[in-house]
């Protein structure tokens, strides 16, 4: 079976939220069939603000606007906004 949605794409969950496909289960975490259920990055306000897995595909649809580029930059300022989080001590450098 064929995935039906590729990483990248701005997609609505249930009608409801709107989000950016991280990937597949069998891509995310290796081997194995399941294509149907997918990883995705919320979207709030314009900038991702959580992730949530494992979503059937039965419950996304594909937003008319494409933008790739966009979705990796936001991907990747929420990644390095968390990283920052994950590693804060409370301390500054001195």
């Amino acid at each position: 079976m064929k995935q039906k949605f590729k990483r990248l794409s701005f997609v609505r969950v249930n009608g409801s939220w709107e989000g950016i496909i991280e990937g597949t289960y069998s891509q995310l975490e290796g081997g194995g069939r399941d294509v149907q259920s997918y990883a995705i990055y919320v979207l709030e306000d314009g900038k991702i603000d959580n992730n949530i897995s494992w979503i059937d595909e039965s419950e996304i649809e594909l937003l008319e606007n494409q933008d790739p580029d966009n979705a990796e930059e936001l991907i990747e300022a929420y990644n390095f906004e968390d990283e920052d989080e994950y590693f804060d001590d409370g301390d500054e450098e001195q």
